[in-house]
């Protein structure tokens, strides 16, 4: 999110810290995963209502402090996101046939971080909106769509519903979503870019 007013020099140190956190998440899922496979299936009671305050506090929390403590926290703003959002969210409620609405919201909050990323690609395509704004509507939308995620993940384990949300394929889709918005914004030159840089010397 920095890099948005940032100069380009500070685009490849902001570029490394935010493969470091993919790279350090997709370990984690990954431990989790065999962890869990090795054990098997088992029936873990719900946590209390004070444990699931306590975790989105703390989540919530860290995320309110660390925008906070950027250049604008203005940038994490976007009404256009925060209506993809709602409306993925209500129409998957709306039509699931699921019992399990965190499931559902799950599956909305990749859904929309999906479309919000393509919104924004296509913003910065067309050549009608600036390349910054284009990064904040992708952006956006993967930070909305995570923090939806996982709250609603929290969810889950004060409220289980018997039918298990899979996590560990919606964590990968995850890892897809973020390698798909690095290559579109931040991959070396397009051959469309060579081209108009030859034409222009």
């Amino acid at each position: 999110m920095a890099i948005s007013n940032a100069d380009f020099n500070s685009i490849y140190p902001a570029s490394a810290i935010m493969l470091l956190t993919t790279l350090y998440g997709s370990i984690i899922s990954m431990l989790g995963y065999f962890a869990r496979q090795e054990h098997g299936q088992s029936s873990v009671s719900p946590i209390s209502t004070v444990q699931l305050v306590i975790l989105l506090g703390v989540f919530w929390s860290l995320n309110a402090s660390a925008m906070m403590s950027s250049l604008s926290f203005n940038m994490y703003l976007s009404t256009e996101v925060a209506v993809i959002h709602l409306s993925v969210i209500g129409a998957s409620v709306f039509l699931s046939a699921k019992p399990n609405y965190i499931d559902t919201i799950c599956d909305a909050a990749l859904m929309g971080a999906s479309i919000s990323v393509v919104v924004g690609v296509i913003a910065l395509y067309s050549g009608q909106t600036e390349r910054e704004a284009a990064i904040l509507i992708s952006m956006n939308g993967l930070t909305y769509g995570l923090l939806i995620y996982i709250s609603a993940y929290f969810f889950s384990l004060k409220y289980p519903t018997g039918e298990e949300v899979s996590f560990s394929r919606l964590n990968w889709h995850w890892m897809e979503i973020v390698t798909f918005l690095i290559f579109m914004y931040f991959s070396t030159e397009t051959i469309r870019e060579y081209l108009k840089n030859g034409l222009a010397a």
